[in-house]
């Protein structure tokens, strides 16, 4: 079996499930007769997630991310009241050891919460909801909460993620779209093809400019790796280039980087 030196953090957001769990990512090379890897198309990994860590939630999660020092970024929301009541959203820096560094509150919003990215000077925290709402991706300042910037977004963001000087979104729809981290400004968008329709959920970018897309109910449930687009600020062609499996369904992703000298 050969490792891949990354770590992921998926969770799942619903209610009642204990939010919150770290994941190895290993290369399954040699799956033994007890667990057999799924059917997947030639050319393509069979991979499994391995959970090596887990931590409870104070509230349901709904974003995640790295903060590059070991530690996390996790967002929390929990319903007060009907759809259209004001929310509590939370934004918590967690360091290595799961000690809480800081805590960000908002209650100004119903719309519901689904992902949150860091990109160093910045956290992204994306309010996207499937029906009535104010769809948005809220810029933050990561050193005091406050909000310095914002970007209207299309129906449907479920995640978003970082990669260079983009925010990668993924839609419900099964769609990845590139936007400006400046001005929002679209870059690309690509359908990714390789899950059952209105399936798609996290999205997670690796340094080498890979992506991974999380499906929610495709069988079996699975991840994709996907090469970005090239050729144009939109690109309509397919961005898969391997398809890979685990089992569970995930509702977002997230790349967890080690802390700096750390495997």
């Amino acid at each position: 079996m050969s490792r891949l030196a990354a770590v992921f953090v998926m969770f799942a957001v619903s209610f009642g499930v204990l939010p919150g769990c770290t994941l190895l990512y290993e290369q399954n090379d040699s799956a033994g007769p007890e667990d057999p890897p799924p059917p997947h198309p030639p050319g393509t990994g069979s991979f499994q997630l391995t959970k090596t860590r887990s931590i409870a939630g104070e509230l349901p999660v709904v974003g995640m991310d790295s903060d590059r020092q070991g530690g996390l970024w996790i967002a929390y929301r929990l319903q007060t009241g009907d759809y259209y009541s004001l929310a509590d959203v939370r934004v918590v820096h967690l360091d290595p050891n799961g000690a809480k560094l800081a805590e960000f509150r908002y209650n100004d919003e119903y719309t519901t919460v689904s992902g949150l990215a860091f990109s160093g000077d910045a956290l992204w925290l994306n309010y996207g909801s499937t029906g009535t709402g104010n769809n948005h991706i809220r810029k933050l300042d990561p050193a005091t909460g406050a909000r310095i910037g914002s970007f209207a977004t299309e129906i449907g963001i479920v995640d978003l993620t970082v990669q260079n000087d983009a925010l990668l979104l993924s839609n419900l729809w099964n769609e990845v779209i590139s936007i400006d981290q400046a001005n929002g400004g679209e870059l690309w968008r690509a359908p990714i093809t390789d899950f059952d329709d209105s399936t798609q959920r996290g999205i997670a970018a690796m340094a080498d400019g890979k992506l991974w897309v999380a499906s929610s109910a495709s069988e079996p449930d699975h991840v994709a790796r996907c090469e970005p687009p090239r050729g144009g600020p939109r690109h309509d062609h397919p961005a898969r280039s391997a398809v890979e499996w685990h089992r569970g369904p995930p509702a977002r992703l997230g790349w967890h980087r080690a802390a700096p000298g750390g495997e």
